[in-house]
């Protein structure tokens, strides 16, 4: 497991504990204060009664604090990062089928690479191939889509790549550990 990722899990789990600590102590506050029921606190609850709302603050703001470092440090977390290498977009003129495409690749442009436009009308090869079905997607190198672009469905693709890369940077760093462990243990 990366070092981030064991970072991040470790701050969700400290915000959850801030999180449960604070809501027990505030239903603690709250039967003391202002309900009849009769619960035997130790003296020091007495004691101490105006610095309980302070302690209950303090582990609201360690839970939200904890929460945001744990979303911070999200290994893929940097929303414009790109995700594919390459986008080429088949097309030709007064298409308004590749006019609605090429909104809906616009939309999710912060998380595509710039999309390389070709007019299958000045390049014969790409006419021969995709005169009857433009607009056509390509994505690093494979037609993704053909007609029509369906945006759940470039979603789907973008999250499942995301994932892909998640799982090789998190099988990496597992495999330079094991080596790294391996290394120390002679």
């Amino acid at each position: 497991m990366s070092e981030s990722i064991a970072v991040k899990r470790v701050n969700s789990n400290l915000a959850v504990a801030f999180l449960v600590l604070g809501a027990v102590l505030s239903g603690l506050i709250f039967a003391d204060r202002w309900t009849d029921v009769s619960i035997s606190f130790p003296p020091v609850w007495y004691r101490s009664r105006n610095f309980h709302v302070l302690i209950a603050v303090g582990l609201y703001l360690a839970s939200w604090v904890a929460f945001r470092s744990a979303k911070s440090t999200s290994v893929c977390n940097d929303a414009t990062r790109r995700v594919f290498g390459s986008v080429r977009f088949f097309t030709r003129k007064s298409c308004g089928l590749c006019d609605e495409a090429l909104l809906v690749l616009a939309e999710f442009a912060d998380r595509l690479p710039d999309v390389e436009q070709i007019d299958i009308d000045e390049h014969p090869e790409h006419f021969e191939r995709y005169s009857e079905c433009i607009p056509v997607v390509e994505i690093d190198g494979n037609v993704r889509f053909r007609g029509h672009v369906n945006r759940l469905l470039l979603q789907r693709l973008i999250d499942a790549e995301v994932q892909q890369q998640v799982a090789r940077m998190v099988s990496e760093q597992s495999d330079t550990n094991g080596l790294n462990e391996a290394g120390q243990g002679g």
